[in-house]
């Protein structure tokens, strides 16, 4: 297969006077600085600055070198067209990167865990929504059978208890939702997806102080 550049997309230049070629191409040519990145301590650079005159992001790369090579180079890079191969990518459907035709051409172990995490979190956060919404008025039902039965003018208490159901519906949902996301790198075949249990937990709290709401209130009716 044969590729034509279109133009040179950009050139690099290495120095051990960054700052001085950077200031060069600022005053002298007009550039600009797009990006700047430190290098870790073992790189041959200790520093990279990105700049550009046009549109794009750079067309020169300068790098700070630690100490001169025995043999200096000058990267470049160049515009060329994608291949027809390429661009067809992606009109493939995600199921061709799981299936047998695509072993090889990357990590589909990490790809279909994403994808269950992915699926888990959606749902997971479209219950924890759902629950945490009906958990305002479960809550303000217990909120009314605690007023009614602490009107005698104990409100310190009546707020206090009724704080543990809300910390409860919140913990559980918070807990639900990180159930639902915690899937193993190693799944064995007795692995089972934890995303019912995790809405399990998400619903959990409204069924317990909707249970304490009732009871509050079939004891107030009893009264």
């Amino acid at each position: 297969m044969t590729v034509r550049p279109r133009r040179i997309g950009h050139i690099g230049l290495v120095s051990t006077d960054l700052e001085r070629l950077v200031a060069w191409y600022e005053e002298v040519l007009g550039f600009q600085v797009s990006d700047r990145m430190p290098y870790p301590d073992d790189a041959p650079f200790y520093e990279g600055v990105w700049m550009r005159c046009n549109s794009d992001h750079h067309v020169v790369s300068l790098f700070g070198l630690r100490e001169v090579p025995e043999r200096p180079h000058d990267p470049r890079a160049f515009k060329v067209p994608i291949p027809d191969s390429i661009r067809r990518l992606e009109q493939r459907p995600l199921a061709h990167y799981l299936s047998p035709a695509a072993q090889g051409s990357g990590n589909q172990r990490a790809l279909d865990r994403q994808l269950i995490v992915l699926n888990n979190d959606i749902i997971s956060e479209m219950h924890g929504r759902m629950a945490f919404a009906l958990s305002c008025l479960i809550l303000v039902l217990v909120g009314c059978a605690l007023g009614m039965m602490f009107r005698s003018g104990n409100f310190l208490t009546a707020f206090a208890i009724s704080f543990v159901p809300a910390l409860l519906s919140i913990t559980l949902i918070i807990a639900g939702q990180q159930t639902c996301g915690n899937i193993p790198w190693q799944r064995g075949p007795t692995w089972e997806n934890p995303l019912n249990m995790g809405v399990a937990l998400i619903w959990s709290g409204n069924i317990a102080n909707f249970a304490l709401a009732s009871g509050l209130l079939w004891r107030l009716c009893r009264t």
